[in-house]
């Protein structure tokens, strides 16, 4: 009779923790649905259709009038142009990402040596990411701003042209 007590104990608990790992993945799909869906019809779907339409030829509108496969592929690999473009983007992201990163290390290394300065320094350095795009935005505004901004007053004090 106690085996059969705790078999049936051990059913519920069983299906209590079943529930409650539903009710843990209903939430966190309730958490991630948005954002699924924002992917889903800002990013993905128009990738979908990129590649739908780029085996097609199409007309002044843009529609697709002949399915012609992955030919508009061939001849852009073709492309001396395209592949000049593709080689230099390549250059551009591998010195981007190798600046960006030995930059950040350097600035790391230094902001954790204590070195006369190194205080003010990481007040500089951590005030930058402070800063909002909007205060940035405003601040910018005030300094190309047409009539009193202060690139203008610099550039009449060196006598060349104002910026319009």
């Amino acid at each position: 009779m106690d085996h059969a007590f705790s078999s049936a104990n051990h059913a519920v608990v069983k299906h209590t923790q079943l529930q409650q790992k539903l009710k843990t993945h209903l939430a966190a799909m309730g958490f991630i649905a948005p954002s699924a869906i924002f992917l889903g019809v800002f990013v993905f779907y128009p990738l979908v259709k990129t590649v739908y339409y780029s085996m097609f030829l199409t007309n002044a509108l843009g529609q697709p009038v002949k399915f012609i496969g992955l030919s508009n592929y061939g001849t852009l690999l073709q492309d001396k142009f395209f592949m000049k473009s593709l080689l230099t983007t390549f250059i551009f992201v591998f010195m981007v990402t190798l600046l960006t990163t030995v930059s950040a290390l350097a600035l790391a290394m230094v902001t954790s040596k204590h070195l006369k300065g190194t205080t003010l320094f990481r007040t500089f350095f951590a005030s930058t990411m402070g800063v909002s795009v909007s205060v940035a935005s405003v601040l910018w505004l005030f300094i190309f701003q047409p009539t009193t901004g202060v690139s203008d007053m610099v550039l009449n004090l060196l006598h060349l042209p104002p910026i319009h």
